[in-house]
């Protein structure tokens, strides 16, 4: 992030207690790292529980899409 400065960064992890507590624990490091950065997470496309390994492309679409800002 220091290196490339993109000018965002979307988080694709689990829609789970895990994924939500990674997800936050990793926009907290990289606010402090880039205050400007835009952190977006995926919109849920899969229901609450289910790996992303099983995601199809449609699904990952939307999901990009309806990405939320965290």
């Amino acid at each position: 992030v220091k290196k490339e400065k993109p000018k965002e960064v979307i988080l694709a992890l689990d829609a789970s207690l895990e994924g939500d507590t990674t997800s936050a624990y990793v926009a907290e490091h990289l606010r402090r790292i880039a205050p400007n950065l835009k952190i977006t997470r995926l919109a849920y496309g899969l229901p609450l529980g289910a790996d992303l390994e099983y995601m199809d492309e449609t699904t990952l679409r939307e999901a990009l899409r309806g990405r939320k800002e965290i």
